[in-house]
């Protein structure tokens, strides 16, 4: 094993062991909403991590492919998780826009396990290899890694979230300076 998967497993540990000690303080105080959306980010957050391990870990294209897939999905879903803890902790009020980022995320998350290769990543059906108009990479000749439309969309939502998380740390802390 290499020190990068050793890395991340003490990563993915730290996440589980936070997502569990806020699971416990969220249930003992009459569910707390800041300590539950923390707990679900960290135990999310350390399922991605796991999933990047097995992407280190991939002796071929199919494996790496794969690991991609659940890796993507982890992203999303610690993503949405992410927005209301911030929402929590900030005592913001706002309902709508966390609510549509986080059905985004889980839209994604959802479309990236649904599809046979996730939403990176598709069969490679060219035969001359550099003539394929959507690929940007080629993994190991037989994938192709895909960027289109859907990237734009994605990277609109995770500029949303962080202005999103920007701008309730702005008006929770403008007066502590």
């Amino acid at each position: 094993m290499s020190v990068l998967a050793i890395t991340m497993l003490i990563l993915v540990g730290a996440c589980w062991l936070a997502g569990v000690t806020h699971l416990i303080a969220g249930l003992r105080r009459s569910l707390s909403p800041m300590h539950l959306s923390f707990a679900l980010f960290a135990l999310v957050a350390g399922a991605h991590s796991l999933a990047y391990i097995s992407l280190h870990l991939a002796t071929d294209a199919t494996q790496y492919v794969e690991a991609a897939r659940w890796g993507v999905t982890g992203a999303a879903l610690s993503a949405a998780a992410l927005i209301w803890f911030v929402r929590f902790y900030t005592g913001a009020s706002s309902l709508a826009l966390p609510l549509i980022l986080s059905i985004l995320y889980a839209g994604y998350g959802i479309a990236n396990l649904y599809l046979p290769y996730g939403m990176f990543f598709m069969r490679n059906r060219c035969t001359k290899q550099g003539h394929n108009p959507v690929a940007h990479d080629v993994v190991d000749r037989s994938f192709v890694a895909v960027h289109g439309r859907h990237h734009e969309l994605q990277h609109r939502v995770e500029e949303l979230s962080r202005l999103f998380g920007v701008a309730l740390s702005h008006k929770q802390f403008q007066g502590t300076f």
